[in-house]
């Protein structure tokens, strides 16, 4: 039985890697295209505040922030000067009046906005969790090879798992 166990549990750490490294590999070619992904908004200024309003109060983890509707100026260079922006910003200070950064567009700064569309540290972020994905399964499969107790352990555990439904 002990061996039958540990066996069973060497064939589930496999198929575990495997599908491990196929969702890693997926997060990581992901988190290339959020690397390389060129943004529109790459320039920014700051802009003043000239109206805040439809202000909803909003918990998220604790912490408490305003999401409101925001109207401001912006001045870049020759070409947009003023410029106004209005959009949806969420902030733990309310924008009801001083200075916000105002994201634009390079090429036109007429088109701009109150959020970053920066996507670099998620698409980092992916690519970390896929490659860690990736190795601790694959270490996972070398310690059931290695130690029996091991494998039997994620045998059992595997069995119980499949017997219960999901539910263990």
């Amino acid at each position: 039985m002990y061996s039958g166990t540990a066996e069973f549990g060497r064939i589930m750490a496999i198929i575990g890697a495997v599908v491990a490294t196929l969702i890693g590999i997926g997060l990581i070619i992901f988190g290339v295209i959020l690397t390389t992904h060129k943004t529109q908004f790459s320039a920014s200024v700051q802009g003043t505040v000239i109206d805040s309003s439809m202000c909803v109060p909003t918990n998220n983890d604790g912490s408490i922030s305003e999401t409101c509707m925001v109207t401001a100026n912006y001045n870049v260079g020759s070409q947009c000067k003023p410029c106004v922006i209005a959009g949806t910003v969420t902030s733990s200070v309310p924008y009801t009046s001083g200075f916000i950064t105002v994201y634009y567009d390079p090429s036109d700064p007429k088109q701009a906005s109150l959020n970053s569309d920066d996507s670099t540290v998620g698409g980092w972020v992916m690519i970390a969790i896929g490659i860690v994905m990736i190795i601790f399964s694959w270490l996972w499969v070398w310690i059931t090879r290695k130690y029996k107790i091991a494998a039997a352990v994620g045998g059992v555990t595997s069995g119980l798992d499949i017997l219960s439904g999901g539910r263990l």
